[in-house]
């Protein structure tokens, strides 16, 4: 346990503070094997180094010892210590000369700026497999031996849009004297020859390299997403070149920055948004890999899976809204982000539809009557103002917010203003009036700043009992106003009779 305590302790140390210290001198630690494997590996023997320099009995007992030390090479504790450090000189310089040739052998390229290299990031199975294949070529050459290779095994690249792929052929020994030829996804010969391209518009696209005797290079320049796909490196294996033998193939990953197709609404009447019901916004966006979303308001950003202000949740690509109301926020923005710049944002609108909803307002200024009536709908079809069911075309609109609107209508006062005046809206919902009648009393009334106000929220059609309402109503203040004006009048002449009798 000591010894397994103190080589994590190490492990840790060395993956957290040495680790980078590595990148500055450009050496190479995959994953981290040298400190999280080869450390412990080496406090390991050199533990059992010191282990074995200890006396034979030592710390021991007598039934454990003749159980466990017995036999073997019937080596002292010297040599037995001699033999193991000498066995981990032998390990540490194989993995130094091992590393050396790996150095020397990778191309300048391979290495100049790749930050892969120092993770498990994207392209380091690639360069990995890239590596060991070529690794094994040198030594199977510096020991003159056959190389046994698989003549088919592949390879995964991912790429950026817009950035460079390059597809390396490492052929086998017994093909090293031939040409490899590169196919792509749709199994069609990209390049014939060496230095030869195939344009795409005025853009050089496919370049053939021979980097070594054995190795052959395709360049992919300014990838696009129709190069995702399979590449195959193919060798012809006959003499007439009618057999092609597939040496390597590449599955190349175009990594695609999201774009947002569309924000859908998700409701109970196909898209028409009523007042107080739910909804579901569901943001719809590709790119590679798979984008997440962000949903924003101004000013606010909605965590995923939780309930925000009691009425909004945001959960995977969707925007749940428990309650649409006309007090609700209007603009929601989403965002789609996948690591690869940019992000792209859309901002999707929402206004629930209102049923027509009025009230009529009337006033007296100077010599003129002034009707308004305020209306809230949306959307508005059609607002006008009636006189005995013609419409008046001589009226002032007025909008106060996206769903309110006033139409203002000003009357001169005299005897060819009298009749039954109307209100009317209508949306694809229903249609809704007031009424308001105008009649001889308005010319004993000039004194009055204000009428009463009507005021009605629906209707589908007038009614006719409502019209006589409002008729009864107006006849019944005439009929009060000439009683009061017979009483005022008998009061007034009987005090005068009254004082001409005193």
């Amino acid at each position: 346990m000591i010894i397994g305590t103190l080589a994590g302790m190490i492990s840790v140390l060395g993956f957290h503070f040495l680790l980078p210290k590595l990148k500055q001198y450009r050496l190479h630690d995959t994953c981290a094997v040298n400190n999280l494997h080869g450390i412990p590996g080496l406090v390991a023997g050199v533990t059992g180094i010191i282990v074995a320099s200890i006396g034979n009995r030592s710390g021991s007992l007598t039934s454990l010892t003749d159980a466990c030390c017995g036999g073997g090479k019937s080596r002292n504790n010297s040599t037995q210590s001699a033999y193991q450090a000498t066995a981990r000189g032998l390990t540490l310089g194989m993995a130094v000369v091992g590393g050396l040739i790996t150095g020397w052998h990778l191309p300048e390229e391979d290495i100049k700026d790749n930050s892969n290299m120092f993770g498990a990031d994207i392209g380091r199975t690639a360069l990995e497999q890239k590596t060991f294949h070529r690794l094994r070529m040198i030594f199977g050459l510096l020991l003159s031996s056959s190389i046994i290779l698989s003549d088919d095994y592949s390879e995964n690249l991912s790429v950026n849009t817009g950035e460079t792929a390059t597809f390396i052929c490492d052929l086998p020994e017994k093909y090293s004297n031939k040409k490899a030829d590169f196919y792509g996804p749709t199994g069609r010969l990209l390049v014939a020859k060496t230095d030869e391209d195939i344009t795409s518009g005025d853009r050089t696209r496919f370049i053939l390299e021979h980097t070594y005797a054995w190795t052959w290079s395709l360049i992919l320049s300014d990838v696009s997403d129709d190069d995702a796909g399979e590449y195959t490196c193919r060798i012809s294996s006959s003499s007439d070149h009618q057999t092609l033998t597939i040496i390597k193939r590449f599955n190349l990953t175009v990594l695609t920055p999201p774009k947002i197709i569309d924000i859908i609404i998700e409701s109970n009447n196909n898209e028409i948004l009523k007042e107080n019901e739910q909804i579901i916004l569901k943001c719809l966006a590709r790119g590679i890999p798979q984008p997440k979303i962000i949903w924003q308001l101004p000013g606010k950003t909605f965590q995923l899976n939780k309930r925000n202000d009691g009425n909004i949740i945001a959960y995977e690509n969707k925007l749940l809204i428990k309650n649409l109301s006309r007090t609700t926020p209007v603009d929601y923005q989403c965002i789609a982000d996948n690591g690869i710049p940019p992000r792209d944002t859309r901002t999707k609108r929402l206004f629930p539809s209102i049923s027509p909803e009025m009230t009529i307002q009337s006033s007296i200024q100077s010599s003129h009557i002034i009707l308004n009536c305020t209306i809230t709908a949306r959307p508005l079809n059609s607002a006008k103002w009636k006189r005995n069911r013609f419409e008046i075309n001589t009226i002032k609109r007025k909008q106060i917010n996206d769903y309110t609107v006033e139409l203002i209508l000003l009357l001169d006062i005299n005897t060819n203003i009298f009749g039954m005046y109307e209100c009317e809206a209508e949306n694809q919902f229903k249609v809704s009036k007031a009424f308001i009648n105008i009649d001889e009393s308005i010319l004993f009334n000039r004194t009055t700043t204000l009428l009463p106000k009507y005021h009605r929220t629906s209707s589908s059609s007038s009614s006719y009992a409502q019209i006589e309402l409002l008729l009864n109503q107006t006849s019944i203040c005439t009929y009060n106003f000439y009683f009061i004006l017979l009483i005022n009048i008998i009061l007034v002449n009987y005090s005068h009779g009254f004082y001409n009798r005193r």
